[in-house]
Parts: structure tokens; C-alpha cells; sequence
């Protein structure tokens, strides 16, 4: 996904949430997002303008990025 982005010229920022303080801004800012799964974050989680959603296309990122 990232090259995905990339090649359309999507500026992107990648949160290793392995490492422990992302992972704590990670649950703050997406608990009540709606994109957990069983009790677990449904990864990747893309935001764009504010609206996340989890594991979605390439191509669907590319165009809420191009429609904001």
C-alpha cells in the first residue's frame, strides 16, 4: 500500500505501533474509531481528512485523498 500511495502522490506517514509510544497515541486517537475487529485493530488503519477506515484499497485511499 505504501509504494501504492506513493507512486500517486499521496503524502503518507508510517507509525510503527511495535514500538510502545506509538502504540499507546495509536489506541488513543482510534479506539472509538470503529476499526477494531475481535477485540484487535483491523491493520492497515488509513486516515484521510479526519475519516479512518481499516484495511481499505489502495485505490479507494487514493480517491478520498484526490476528493477532499
Amino acid at each position: 500500500m505504501l509504494a501504492d500511495l506513493q507512486a500517486a502522490n499521496v503524502p503518507v506517514r508510517y507509525h510503527d505501533i511495535d514500538v510502545p509510544a506509538e502504540q499507546a497515541a495509536f489506541h488513543a486517537r482510534f479506539e472509538n474509531a470503529g476499526v477494531m475487529r475481535d477485540g484487535r485493530y483491523a491493520l492497515p488503519v488509513v486516515e484521510v481528512s479526519g475519516q479512518s477506515s481499516a484495511r481499505p484499497s489502495s485505490s479507494s485511499v487514493v480517491y478520498r485523498y484526490n476528493a477532499r
